[in-house]
């Protein structure tokens, strides 16, 4: 059974080469990242009268 499997092979694909990755191309510009305002929730009117009772 050995020699038989032998001769098939595997169905598995061969490994991929490891290393590092390139990284960023020379001279290429990097950006920042764009900043966003803060959006604060208000307090509903609902929670407001609740608040006025007390």
């Amino acid at each position: 059974m050995l020699g038989l499997l032998v001769e098939i092979g595997t169905p598995a694909q061969v490994p991929k080469p490891r290393g590092k990755s390139p990284g960023w191309l020379k001279g290429k510009k990097r950006n920042k990242r764009t900043r966003y305002p803060m959006v604060k929730k208000g307090k509903s009117a609902f929670h407001k009268a609740k608040n006025k009772k007390n």
